[in-house]
């Protein structure tokens, strides 16, 4: 008798750790990166290019490939790295978007201007890319106008220049992190530090978690998710734990193209307002707000 409980007991434990350990049902990310070639305080003693590279590496670790750089045209020429760290994110097989060459708001400046700045940029990804792979636009801030009018027309000029919009149905402000960052390196704060990664991965999770909880609320299946990230210090600090984390919870990385091709990204959410935000937060509010658990980081952190 003891001896087929102890058997049962092993049983029951194999199962139960095989429940525990199985397979998480998978979902795909395409990954795009904001703010090419430079993304927010440069900490003492490094280069852009440097940061850029490490996030390449990191990249290229997790086999994904053709990642969609979004680039800020007058900080090509305003940065000494920048026309190099363009060169070697093709180089690496990579591609580059639209940014708008000044990293306009729509709700800060009239529609004519906005177009204006596209173009400027456009030359400027022309010189770049010998195809039309560059014909990606990501809007700056995410923020789609203040007004019908500067809506639609941006949206028409887009789409009769052959560019596709690329939304964002998952991010975290991970940008928040690279300035208090910067500051915790230069003073050699360590616990600083330590926080800033412990806190970078758990906004990271619970921004997945919400991504994928209002995809299965909405539509009832999780869409193919567009991820927004920064060129920055902290992110390529970071970035390989980020992947990591990503994966243990099932996810798969994916191009840019594939992911729009989700029938949701055929569907307009039709909103109007003075802040941006991804599409799966206009969808399921209508309008939206930025996060406060983003903000203040150089309180939290000690720095």
């Amino acid at each position: 008798m003891e001896s087929k409980i102890a058997v049962n007991i092993f049983f029951l434990t194999c199962l139960l750790f095989c429940l525990n350990n199985s397979a998480l049902p998978a979902f795909e990310i395409a990954i795009t990166i904001d703010d090419l070639p430079v993304s927010g305080e440069l900490p003492v003693g490094q280069s852009r290019l440097e940061i850029a590279n490490t996030i390449l590496a990191t990249l290229k670790k997790h086999h994904v490939e053709g990642v969609y750089g979004f680039v800020i045209g007058k900080e090509v020429t305003n940065n000494p790295d920048g026309s190099k760290i363009l060169q070697t994110w093709i180089k690496d097989g990579n591609q580059l978007g639209n940014h708008t060459y000044s990293h306009l708001d729509l709700s800060q400046v009239t529609s004519t201007q906005y177009v204006d700045d596209i173009k400027r940029n456009d030359m400027i990804l022309t010189s770049y890319s010998t195809n039309q792979n560059h014909k990606y636009f990501r809007y700056p801030f995410l923020s789609e106008g203040n007004t019908a009018e500067k809506r639609e027309t941006v949206r028409r000029f887009l789409l009769n220049n052959n560019y596709q919009i690329a939304p964002v149905t998952l991010d975290f402000s991970d940008y928040e992190w690279n300035q208090v960052y910067a500051k915790c390196l230069f003073k050699k704060n360590e616990n600083g530090i330590n926080w800033l990664r412990k806190s970078y991965i758990e906004h990271a999770l619970a921004a997945l978690e919400n991504s994928r909880r209002m995809s299965k609320h909405l539509y009832g299946r999780d869409i193919k998710y567009i991820l927004l990230l920064h060129l920055g210090a902290f992110d390529a600090v970071m970035m390989d734990e980020l992947l990591t984390s990503y994966e243990k919870h099932g996810a798969k990385f994916i191009s840019l193209s594939r992911a729009l091709s989700d029938p949701f990204y055929k569907i307009s959410p039709d909103i109007v307002s003075s802040i941006g935000c991804n599409y799966l937060i206009q969808f399921s509010l209508g309008t939206c707000w930025k996060s406060l658990q983003h903000l203040n980081l150089l309180e939290k952190s000690h720095c």
